[in-house]
């Protein structure tokens, strides 16, 4: 993710942060490696002598908070194709699977089902008690 000050290097649950430097765009060490943010609770957690201003914090921190937008929509959509994958695997097995295939992921197949029913059960369940799908 690219901004006029910093480049943000995201890796599962944190990103690098990296300063762009102005005098060197053009340059090879176009970037300097000033800290690293938790993408959870937006903490920074700078490079030895690096400073930022509260100006560049909030930037980083509107950075974490787009981030975290983006990966929760990223997540939603993963559940739609996780459907489409389900009803595949269905047709799969139905229809052109062969014993060996069955038998290969069955135990997993089956576990990984049982613990997605049990928990969206549960999840369903709470959402309906807090009111959620009530007209």
């Amino acid at each position: 993710m690219y901004n006029s000050k910093f480049y943000f290097r995201a890796r599962e649950g944190n990103a690098n942060i990296y300063r762009i430097s102005a005098d060197n765009r053009k340059s090879r060490d176009l970037y300097d490696h000033i800290g690293t943010v938790i993408i959870q609770n937006g903490k920074i957690k700078l490079q030895d002598d690096a400073t930022i201003t509260k100006e560049e914090e909030g930037i980083i921190l509107e950075w974490v908070a787009k981030h975290k937008n983006r990966l929760n929509k990223l997540q939603k959509a993963k559940m739609e194709e996780l459907i489409l994958d389900v009803n595949q695997a269905a047709h799969f097995i139905q229809t052109n699977a062969s014993d060996a295939d069955i038998h290969r992921v069955f135990e997993d197949l089956v576990l990984a089902i049982h613990d997605l029913r049990q928990t969206a059960v549960r999840r369903y369940a709470k959402a309906l008690e807090n009111g959620v799908g009530d007209s």
